[in-house]
């Protein structure tokens, strides 16, 4: 199946091959990295994994997506343009999801990254969780193609499939930028596992090899509990190309 990663007014006309996991592009297309995410990579992080587990695919990264004429402008505001690619699976029981990591300045470890996300594709959630002083703070945010935000350094993050379908996400992030995954591995997880329930629901299960939970918030991407340094209303490599300067923001560690 093709799916179509353009929104109506987009520049960019790209589709995604399900059956082969590749773009598929009328025309030239820069692709920097291309990336698959196996279950053998992380298993640890699957609760109620079975010890014989087949490995197979979980999602697909593929990184530093632009036409060529526009590669020199994502250069000199040292940005890159990203996809990745959920499959609709269950492991164990348990949604899907991507590893999850923190961001770091590989120029200067000691600082972080902000990423501005967009949904394209299917059905999901980005799960976020902040360390407090008594525990863990979750914040659970319901998405649907056209949602756009951008997700602070301060916050370790994930996503999670909870749809039939692809979920296909898009995002600009420095290209300076690192991701710290070891948090996750050592803790086996984020502290919320996203299992589906006999009725075909979400049932939320506490990650015991974390402190207690403080706060959960749900929320929808209107509602989402910090402050977005700024927003936009149309597709992400659109506005990027019309007003980057706004981005140069998640160019510079803090």
């Amino acid at each position: 199946m093709l799916i179509d990663l353009s929104f109506p007014n987009s520049i960019l006309k790209v589709k995604y091959n399900d059956k082969v996991n590749k773009l598929v592009c009328d025309r030239d297309l820069i692709i920097e990295e291309e990336a698959v995410r196996m279950l053998s990579d992380m298993n640890t992080l699957f609760r109620d994994l079975n010890p014989d587990f087949e490995d197979e695919p979980l999602y697909y990264m593929i990184n530093g997506v632009c036409y060529p004429e526009h590669k020199e402008l994502f250069d000199n505001y040292r940005l890159k343009y990203e996809y990745t690619v959920l499959l609709p699976k269950l492991i164990g029981g348990e949604f899907l999801k991507a590893h999850g990591h923190i961001h770091y300045a590989k120029t200067d470890p000691d600082k972080s990254i902000m990423e501005f996300m967009e949904v394209i594709h299917g059905k999901g959630v980005f799960l976020l969780f902040l360390p407090s002083n008594k525990g863990f703070e979750v914040i659970i945010v319901n998405v649907k193609p056209g949602d756009r935000f951008i997700v602070p350094k301060e916050y370790y993050h994930l996503t999670i499939n909870t749809g039939s379908e692809p979920f296909i996400f898009s995002d600009i992030i420095s290209n300076v930028s690192g991701g710290d995954y070891s948090l996750l591995k050592e803790r086996k997880g984020a502290p919320v596992l996203m299992f589906k329930d006999s009725k075909g629901g979400i049932r939320l299960d506490w990650n015991h090899n974390y402190l207690p939970i403080e706060k959960i918030t749900i929320c929808d991407a209107d509602s989402i509990p910090w402050d977005q340094p700024f927003t936009i209303d149309g597709p992400l490599y659109e506005d990027f190309l019309s007003s980057p300067d706004k981005y140069r923001i998640l160019a510079n560690p803090y």
